[in-house]
């Protein structure tokens, strides 16, 4: 079965580095056969790896909607500046 829309939320968060190579190896294949991926994730390499476009949500808004690379480097200042 291959789906149309495919949602990973957080999924490399948890696990060892093993285990996260194994899911994100699977979590690649799986993205390259859906139509749609949505990824919820704190892990910016993730983010840039796999994503050709990236919303950024603050408090439930709409903080950024942009290019991988351009999103995660104010990702990166802001929490810096916090």
């Amino acid at each position: 079965m291959q789906p149309d829309i495919f949602i990973i939320d957080e999924a490399l968060s948890a696990g060892d580095i093993d285990f996260r190579q194994k899911a994100s190896e699977r979590i690649q294949e799986m993205i390259e056969s859906a139509k749609v991926v949505i990824i919820v994730s704190h892990s910016m390499g993730f983010v840039e790896k796999v994503c050709s476009r990236v919303l950024w949500l603050d408090n439930g808004e709409l903080y950024m909607d942009c290019l991988p690379k351009e999103t995660v480097k104010k990702y990166k200042q802001k929490i810096s500046a916090q």
